[in-house]
């Protein structure tokens, strides 16, 4: 009895101390990964946050890929562009005051109020003074606008655009409509101008504008923005000057 209870514990103190071995391993590698990847994110001064299948050469963009092409948390080249595979809702492992640019499209309405204005105050962190955050967003008033004047037209085009991009339930009303866009594509939150010039306000930034498409204070606009329908007829552009 002695014996089995000896072997017993011996088995035990043993699992115990693998496993403390292994985690320490873990935390170990992690230190040095997490090292190795700042080491790269310190030639960064161009974000492109939740950049999703659009992506902007000579930039960093984050987004969250399929692991069997990018490993989570690291990042890779491809056709001179810095793709990363990343949540921003975690911790962004950049260098305070070092980014120049920042450019989020239709990124932001995934976010729920609280996860939208912790983003924020992460971009005001990273930003140098007088770098500019862009963003690009469904425009709240705009739809309530065109669902109020009964305004057809604006309904079925998106609809249309939207049809050849995913698969919708076929949609008959401008209010099935409206909902769609509330509703799917991941959104968590909606805003107009006012609402996120507050959050902004609440993130630090003071100078904000509202711009249009392709007007911007960040160079070469026109070659970091897409051109697409759908986008340019529901959207808000916002600029903000750290």
């Amino acid at each position: 009895l002695i014996s089995f209870i000896s072997r017993f514990f011996k088995k035990i103190i043993t699992g115990i101390l693998m496993s403390l071995q292994s985690k320490s391993r873990k935390v170990k590698y992690n230190l040095f990964y997490k090292k190795n990847l700042e080491s790269k994110l310190n030639k960064v001064d161009k974000l492109n946050m939740g950049a999703g299948d659009y992506i902007i050469t000579g930039w960093l963009n984050i987004g969250i890929y399929s692991e069997d092409d990018i490993r989570w948390g690291t990042v890779k080249e491809k056709n001179g562009a810095l793709i990363m595979n990343y949540n921003i809702n975690y911790d962004i492992p950049i260098k305070t005051n070092s980014i120049k640019y920042i450019y989020s499209s239709h990124m932001i309405e995934h976010l729920n109020f609280n996860d939208g204005i912790k983003f924020l105050e992460k971009c005001y962190k990273i930003l140098k003074k007088d770098g500019i955050i862009r963003l690009v967003f469904p425009d709240l008033q705009l739809w309530v606008k065109n669902y109020y004047e009964s305004n057809n037209e604006f309904f079925i085009q998106y609809y249309n655009h939207t049809m050849s991009i995913n698969e919708l339930p076929e949609l008959k009303t401008n209010g099935e409509i409206f909902m769609s866009q509330i509703y799917n594509w991941g959104h968590n939150w909606g805003y107009d101008y006012d609402s996120i010039k507050d959050i902004l306000q609440r993130s630090g930034f003071k100078d904000i504008k509202r711009m249009a498409f392709h007007e911007s204070q960040i160079p070469n606009i026109m070659e970091i923005e897409p051109d697409i329908e759908e986008r340019k007829l529901e959207s808000i552009y916002v600029e903000v000057k750290k």
